[in-house]
């Protein structure tokens, strides 16, 4: 309660003390007033009887005297009325004098109503008090009862410890001597057995196996039941004993073969080697888990090297929806990294260095060689635009983190592996030659980032519709010097990087002279991976990407 309060309250009692005081005092003086008038009537009546007494007696007739003690009344003598006044005429307030006494009455009808208010205010305030006590009181009261169920229940929990001790005593004797003999036991099952003990547990759509050593990791190598992906992704499978085949449901039927007891595969007859060779135990056939994670696409693996445990499921495309409203699974299609069109040409590295000549680099370019310029020719030129929607999300499994992001971006950038790697040279070359400040701002992007953006209009205005969007490809990365607008054409950044990102499989997406075939405004930032073979042929004959498949892929 605050301090003014606690004055209105003390002068309101004051007050209140003062006006019962005022009351009193009015009443002793009514009663003085009417004991002072009773004694002076009594007074005059006895002054009136002595008189009277002193008066000489006079006989009546008949000569009988009057008795003395007889009061004798004095003859009434009749007054003449007097004519009655008219009664005085009132005299009518003022209007001042009305206002005056309305104002009155309004002030006091204001204090007796704040009198009210302020008993109410402390009658509220002692209810609160004795309730605030009344609580206290219980609240000791049940902390009592529970201090002493506290105390019972330590005296029986210490009852109950002393009675126990000796056989806490006994069971941990015997689960020390049961551990000794257990891992006596282990240390003989190992020394027997050991192939058994390092062997991989495989969970292939939620079915746990277990697979010993000599099957699931031989030479270096791990290896996984190809039989156990084909049921689970219910992949046709076709072949002999020299050759198997598993064809992929949906449309297209991809295909992927293998010739038993080598290194040789093929997936959608284009001839690749795998790492090790494949081999048939127990009528089961393995091959090397490296083929899944690299070429498959619509499955998720999660291997875990120190734990010896190999988890593969298909992947859901719907997650979203599954965790948040319970709807049912939709799952991404089984198809294969290598695509049937990627067989146009026939040409091995020697042929494409030849096809497009040699380049002087500052940087070593040997690590970087396999991902400038793939062996799968045309597996990165796939196109998105308005003509060429995007017909479902893109997941790939080669996907890393991009080099040099922008700190301006929070998250990870990623883009496929190839992509990657050869934008990593690029700048790396790119910095050998004075140009350090460049970075990337943007790579592959997920359908829920974009849902995200798609009633953004400053975003669509930038990209479009997010089915146009090409960033799903996984291969398309902004890079920029300080903004990511036009000002970056004038850079000495964008002028070395549109003469030079052919050398490393990169070209210009959106071209100033090319909008009427690529549907986009002119971008300056915007670079895409199609490898080195198909990125020097563009740029020879100025091409963009559109008008390159159109006249080389018919696709």
């Amino acid at each position: 309660m605050s301090d003014d309060y606690r004055d209105d309250e003390f002068s309101f009692m004051s007050e209140h003390r003062q006006y019962l005081q005022d009351i009193e005092k009015e009443k002793q003086l009514e009663e003085e007033r009417a004991r002072e008038k009773a004694r002076l009537e009594k007074e005059a009546r006895l002054k009136a009887q002595r008189e009277q007494n002193k008066a000489p007696a006079v006989h009546p007739p008949y000569g009988k005297p009057y008795k003395t003690d007889r009061k004798i009344k004095a003859p009434v003598k009749k007054q003449a009325q007097k004519p009655q006044s008219p009664p005085p005429v009132k005299k009518p307030l003022s209007e001042e004098e009305i206002k005056r006494r309305k104002e009155l009455e309004r002030r006091k009808a204001a204090q007796r109503k704040a009198n009210e208010e302020r008993l109410r205010r402390q009658r509220a305030e002692e209810q609160r008090k004795r309730e605030e006590l009344k609580r206290k009181k219980a609240e000791e009261k049940r902390r009592y009862k529970v201090a002493n169920k506290e105390t019972a229940k330590t005296r029986r929990s210490a009852f109950l410890n002393a009675m126990s001790a000796f056989l806490v005593v006994v069971l941990i004797s015997g689960a020390v001597l049961f551990g000794i003999s257990y891992l006596i036991f282990r240390l003989s099952f190992a020394s027997n057995g050991s192939d058994d003990v390092d062997g991989y547990t495989y969970t292939v759509n939620g079915e746990e196996k277990y697979i010993k050593s000599d099957i699931s990791f031989r030479g270096g190598t791990v290896y996984i039941c190809a039989d156990d992906i084909a049921n689970m992704c219910n992949l046709t499978v076709a072949g002999d004993k020299n050759e198997i085949k598993y064809i992929s449901p949906g449309i297209g039927n991809e295909t992927a073969s293998f010739i038993v007891g080598t290194r040789r595969a093929f997936v959608n007859k284009t001839e690749i080697r795998l790492c090790a060779d494949t081999f048939v135990e127990n009528e089961r056939f393995y091959v090397p888990l490296e083929f899944f994670e690299n070429y498959m696409y619509g499955i998720s693996i999660a291997h875990d090297e120190i734990q010896r445990t190999v988890a593969v499921t298909k992947v859901i495309i719907n997650q979203t929806d599954v965790s948040v409203l319970g709807a049912a699974a939709k799952y991404a299609d089984i198809t294969y990294k290598i695509k049937p069109a990627d067989v146009i040409l026939s040409l091995d590295e020697n042929a494409l260095d030849e096809a497009v000549g040699n380049f002087n680099y500052k940087i070593n370019i040997e690590e970087y060689a396999q991902y400038i310029n793939p062996k799968s020719l045309f597996e990165y030129t796939d196109v998105i635009n308005s003509s060429n929607p995007a017909d479902g999300e893109y997941l790939f499994t080669d996907l890393i983190s991009a080099p040099k992001k922008s700190d301006r971006v929070s998250g990870e950038i990623q883009l496929r592996e190839c992509a990657a790697k050869a934008l990593e040279a690029m700048l790396l070359e790119a910095n050998e030659n004075g140009l350090s400040r460049i970075y990337v701002f943007r790579g592959y992007v997920t359908d829920s980032e974009l849902s995200k953006n798609a009633k953004d209009k400053e975003y669509t205005s930038l990209y479009g519709k997010t089915e146009y969007d090409e960033h799903r490809l996984g291969l398309t990365a902004e890079l920029y010097y300080k903004y990511r607008d036009m000002s970056f054409e004038e850079t000495e950044s964008f002028r070395w990087l549109r003469e030079n990102a052919h050398k490393f499989g990169f070209v210009l997406r959106y071209p100033k002279d090319k909008e009427n075939k690529t549907g986009v405004d002119y971008r300056p930032w915007s670079f895409r991976f199609v490898g080195r073979y198909n990125a020097v042929k563009m740029y020879e004959e100025n091409l963009c990407l559109e008008e390159y498949v159109q006249k080389y892929l018919d696709r």
